[in-house]
């Protein structure tokens, strides 16, 4: 049992929000403190790929367990569907790791709706997904928004842009496509006008669906994180032509910075 235990919530959350912050100028300066990059990382990457495996499984059967991310897009796509009239979606999941996000969404649309999903990833995480079997039928991967092809109707975005070396250059990358909707899921937002540059740790059970996999030894991880200004991305949509329809509190994929006003958030935003 811990001593967090025993302290009361005001406490904690008095420590938590005045714990010192180390905040860095750019990506490149954190990730020279990290112990890796953490989604290039092939045990990481191998990790989450197993993870999904088995997560995949357990959709099978019945109940299976839903998420806010999944309700969110599945409304989401619905919403698209019900809107455009179009059954046959291209859907780009951009940072989707090893696909757990379509398996997930499947179990909830009906089956008049065919997806072409696209997982854009780092190189690693699509080498092993594609290693344990996960790609084929409607789900597919690539390492780079520029290889995609195809039009693109909706592009899909769980807690990913904050890891990105770039945010808003990948950002603009995802806005060329010129996709009728698009969906930020899992967001942390800084409330102010600046992006804010930290270390985050974790450990690898905490990276991917469910449990720890048998055969991996569990430690500690960190890698760069930006909290992502709320206020530039909203005007960087706005200048790229898109309108907020949905905003959402969404807190999984945010955590304290110490003083700063954290905000977690999803935000599905549609085309003019």
């Amino acid at each position: 049992m811990s001593v967090k235990e025993f302290l009361p919530p005001v406490l904690t959350d008095f420590i938590r929000r005045n714990r010192k912050v180390v905040k860095y100028k750019t990506y490149q300066e954190a990730l020279s403190h990290c112990t890796a990059d953490a989604y290039q990382n092939a045990e990481l990457c191998n990790i989450i790929a197993d993870k999904t495996r088995i997560h995949i499984e357990g959709l099978k059967k019945r109940p299976f367990q839903l998420n806010a991310t999944t309700v969110y897009l599945s409304f989401a796509l619905n919403y698209f569907v019900n809107h455009r009239g179009k059954k046959n979606i291209t859907v780009l999941d951009f940072g989707g790791a090893c696909g757990a996000h379509y398996f997930e969404v499947k179990n909830t649309l009906p089956d008049t709706i065919r997806l072409k999903w696209m997982v854009v990833e780092t190189e690693q995480m699509v080498a092993s997904a594609i290693d344990r079997g996960l790609s084929g039928g409607e789900l597919s991967f690539i390492s780079s928004i520029d290889a995609v092809n195809d039009p693109v109707d909706f592009v899909h975005s769980s807690s990913t842009l904050q890891y990105v070396p770039a945010p808003f250059e990948f950002l603009q990358k995802l806005l060329s496509l010129k996709a009728k909707m698009m969906l930020f899921n899992r967001m942390m937002f800084n409330a102010g006008d600046k992006d804010i540059i930290t270390i985050q740790r974790s450990f690898l059970s905490a990276n991917g669906p469910g449990k720890l996999p048998p055969g991996y030894t569990d430690k500690s991880i960190m890698y760069p994180h930006t909290a992502i200004s709320y206020d530039k991305i909203n005007a960087a949509m706005g200048s790229g032509g898109y309108d907020c329809l949905s905003e959402f509190d969404e807190p999984t994929g945010s955590f304290s910075l110490g003083k700063e006003n954290i905000l977690g958030k999803g935000l599905l935003f549609i085309e003019r």
